[in-house]
Parts: C-alpha cells; sequence; structure tokens
C-alpha cells in the first residue's frame, strides 16, 4: 500500500508548495498529535501563501476558500489511508452530514465534547486509533464551527474531484 499511495500521492503532489512526506511519516508512526500539528500547520501555510493566515497559527473561516482542493484532498487521503478511514476531514464532513449538520451531535460522535462542554485540548484529546471516528484532525477545534463550516462546504468534496483523483 505505500508504494501506490506513495505514487499517488506525488503525482497528486507535484504542483503543491507542500511536501507531504513528514505527515505520512508522523501517521505511519502513529504519532497523531504530532500529525494534528504538522496539519494545522500546512493548512495555514497554504492559506499564507494563496492571499490569508498572515503569520497565524490557525485560520479564520474566509481564509478556507483559499485552500486548494487538490492540497485538502491529499492531507485528507494521508489521513484516511493510515488510520484505516478512521480519521480526515472527509470522514468528519460524513459524519456531518449524516448527523444533518448538527454541531452538538457532530462533536459527541467525534469526541470533541463531553455532555456537551468541549474537551481541553491536548490533555483531554485522544492520540491513538481507538479515538472515536472522525476524532482527527481537530482542525480549529477550539475557535468554532464557521471555519469548520467552511471546511466542510470546500469544493474539495465535490464529487468529480474525486472521482478524478481516486
Amino acid at each position: 500500500m505505500n508504494k501506490n499511495l506513495d505514487n499517488k500521492i506525488k503525482q497528486l503532489n507535484k504542483d503543491s508548495i507542500i511536501d507531504y512526506h513528514p505527515l505520512q511519516e508522523f501517521l505511519i508512526k502513529k504519532k497523531f498529535q504530532e500529525a494534528d500539528k504538522l496539519t494545522q500547520d500546512y493548512l495555514c501555510q497554504l492559506a499564507q501563501n494563496y492571499g490569508g493566515a498572515k503569520q497565524r497559527k490557525w485560520l479564520y473561516f474566509t481564509d478556507i476558500s483559499l485552500l486548494p482542493s487538490k492540497d485538502l484532498y491529499i492531507i485528507d487521503l494521508i489521513w484516511r489511508s493510515y488510520s484505516n478511514n478512521r480519521f480526515g476531514f472527509s470522514v468528519q464532513r460524513k459524519i456531518w452530514l449524516a448527523s444533518n449538520s448538527n454541531w452538538q451531535i457532530l462533536w459527541e460522535k467525534i469526541g470533541w465534547t463531553n455532555k456537551g462542554i468541549m474537551k481541553r485540548y491536548p490533555e483531554e484529546f485522544m492520540w491513538h486509533t481507538n479515538a472515536p471516528q472522525g476524532h482527527l484532525p481537530l482542525f480549529n477545534q477550539l475557535r468554532g464551527k464557521q471555519t469548520l463550516s467552511a471546511l466542510f462546504e470546500h469544493i474539495a468534496w465535490n464529487q468529480n474531484f474525486h472521482k478524478e483523483n481516486e
């Protein structure tokens, strides 16, 4: 799997400004907290490079539309591939859609809240594959739903884009 996935990522990644190999390495080694942090860094770097997120370590909802679809797809593909489809933005999005876009239901299902109270970062989150499906990456967990909503509505999740690159 690694060789085929590596080839696919290299092909998709040829025009990207980011080398996603370090993310793959963290996930291969099951270093989920490090992978989560690196994912956030990548997204900020992408947004900054395309006109947003000036020297910040987080994203505003307005930055999300600047993120290239191909890069979001690559990040999601890597997370899904090395977690047996347990983690990734598209996994979270599917749970959100199945929950009728209800944030409280989503957060409970993916383990970001406990009885309606947001968990504290990083100590109350699970950094292993026994975490609930969709638990990772955390992506702006502390910044509310507007940014996450923009991510789930990003054009990257368009079926045609995924079909072209599957």
